[in-house]
């Protein structure tokens, strides 16, 4: 009996997802290669391109996975398709091509399971490609190289959102560094502040004492009694000052409020 050939069914953007995500994942996934026995836009002859557990279109449209050039007359827009079906890699002509795909010379009709060595001829006379079953790597494969794979496999709307993704990533995380270091240049500025307070509080208690001794002994002037009153005062300004910066510091007044909450 002769399978009916239907139109295929691209991957959508939900299946590229998923698959995607077991490629990052290291899932062993069915993969193969398809080798250049003639150009392709973008892939010389002798290349190769290596998939896993993705269905591909082949053919002259610009939304195809391989594509051949104006070259290749013989090819239609939408050529042939492989798909992959459980531990299978099938080979299903297009009904809307208007000539025939090939393998081993012999012309497909019906869905064809791909085996190792299979050479593939898009129309009479028209380019080839070889095809291999390969074990998949991607288990042992680095997150870096799966990553590669993923994104080199991916549809274009889920590139974009994967680059998306990325670009919003390394701003916030741009966001969160610059979060951190003005916290601690806060923090360091706060610390310094404080540090201040505490030698002018010193001075200024320093000072008190000589006002105090300088009064009890009775031999300085009023004049000079006047200065020095003069000098604490200043420096209680200068504390008063420093106090109120030190409170409108964010890192201040984030523990201000903590304990004011706690209370």
């Amino acid at each position: 009996m002769v399978n009916k050939t239907e139109r295929f069914a691209d991957n959508s953007t939900w299946s590229s997802i998923r698959n995607t995500m077991n490629i990052i994942a290291g899932r062993d996934l069915l993969s193969y290669t398809l080798l250049f026995l003639d150009d392709a836009e973008n892939q010389p002859t002798g290349t190769h391109i290596s998939i896993n557990n993705e269905n591909i279109m082949i053919g002259r449209a610009e939304h195809c996975k391989i594509r051949y050039g104006e070259k290749y007359a013989t090819v239609s827009r939408e050529q042939c398709y492989l798909r992959c079906d459980k531990d299978k890699v099938i080979l299903q002509h297009s009904p809307q091509a208007s000539n025939p795909t090939l393998v081993n010379d012999v012309e497909i009709t019906f869905d064809h399971e791909l085996r190792n060595g299979d050479e593939i001829q898009l129309s009479y006379g028209g380019p080839k490609l070889r095809f291999n079953k390969v074990e998949s790597k991607l288990a042992s494969a680095g997150i870096t190289g799966r990553l590669n794979v993923a994104i080199s496999q991916a549809t274009k709307p889920l590139k974009t959102l994967i680059y998306s993704l990325g670009f919003i990533t390394l701003l916030l995380i741009g966001f969160a560094g610059y979060t951190v270091y003005n916290n601690m240049e806060m923090s360091n500025e706060a610390k310094l502040m404080a540090s201040k307070i505490e030698l002018l509080t010193d001075d200024k208690e320093l000072l008190t004492d000589q006002l105090e001794s300088l009064i009890e002994s009775g031999d300085a002037s009023v004049a000079e009694i006047n200065r020095m009153r003069q000098r604490i005062y200043n420096q209680n300004s200068r504390i008063n000052r420093l106090n109120q910066q030190l409170k409108e510091n964010p890192i201040v007044k984030k523990d201000v409020t903590t304990v004011a909450e706690e209370k």
